[in-house]
């Protein structure tokens, strides 16, 4: 059961299905307000619209660093501060330790 999340905003990235869309449904139900972040522009589009006006999305693929800056920081001028951090998306990348891996 989650506590009262009214006032609080939560950044959720993969949040179009899966997980990502489960603990957006869960939040939003809590009173959270919701920044919403996934490549699936349908998906999210319909996610947005059954959480209603206190959901932002952002379009982005976050393996791109340059699109994930553009796209990602008017969101996050506008939902100051981000009390809530879900990161859920996934990237297929080379399997490394982490220090060897690159930003991409």
């Amino acid at each position: 059961m989650l506590n009262d999340l009214k006032g609080k905003t939560a950044l959720i990235s993969g949040a179009a299905q899966g997980i990502g869309r489960a603990i957006a449904r869960s939040y939003h139900a809590a009173g959270a307000r919701l920044i919403l972040v996934d490549q699936s522009l349908d998906s999210v589009k319909t996610l947005k619209e059954e959480c209603g006006e206190q959901t932002c999305f952002v379009n982005v693929d976050i393996s791109d660093a340059e699109q994930l800056e553009a796209n990602l920081t008017p969101a996050l001028n506008q939902n100051k501060p981000v009390d809530i951090l879900v990161n859920n998306a996934a990237a297929l990348t080379r399997r490394a330790p982490v220090t060897e891996l690159s930003l991409e």
